[in-house]
């Protein structure tokens, strides 16, 4: 007859407490050489902000996170788009983690978040994963309106995706 886990079982106890020493040992070598593969992340918030700003071309602005699932959904939607609509749109991915200013400034709460800027102002604004005919339908509406006009209505994630 076996013991439950944990009940008067010094060999399962003993056991268990070498294998969370196991365990969290290698939970940490693992992050210090993710840490030492990659180079220090520099925000350059600023130099993005200027592209957007400067940008003669509506930008498609793809707020993302690594670890952010849905993120990861919409890229091949977004690659597609950047190049259907090459030299008529810029798309630019911006990791929220690194760039926390530039996320702040557009107020970005939650990801995925799509915005596309025209003439330096946030035209669109896509919450959520969405179809692939949502982003092209809002590229679409701001190629097609005149210069200056902005649109404030929002989509969310809630109308498909």
């Amino acid at each position: 007859m076996s013991l439950p886990a944990g009940a008067d079982d010094p060999v399962g106890m003993k056991r268990r407490r070498v294998l969370h020493k196991v365990f969290s040992a290698a939970v940490v070598a693992y992050a210090v050489a993710i840490c030492q593969e990659q180079p220090a992340l520099k925000d350059s918030s600023q130099q993005l902000a200027d592209r957007i700003v400067k940008s003669e071309i509506p930008v498609l602005i793809d707020f993302w996170a690594p670890w952010c699932i849905p993120c990861h959904l919409i890229t091949p939607i977004l690659k597609d788009i950047k190049t259907e609509y090459a030299g008529r749109t810029e798309v630019m991915k911006i990791n929220v983690d690194v760039h926390r200013r530039i996320a702040g400034y557009f107020r970005v709460t939650a990801i995925p978040a799509v915005f596309i800027v025209k003439d330096r102002v946030v035209v669109k604004r896509l919450a959520g994963v969405q179809k692939k005919e949502a982003y092209i339908a809002a590229v679409e509406q701001v190629l097609a309106a005149p210069t200056h006009e902005a649109d404030s209505s929002d989509t969310s994630s809630s109308d498909g995706g």
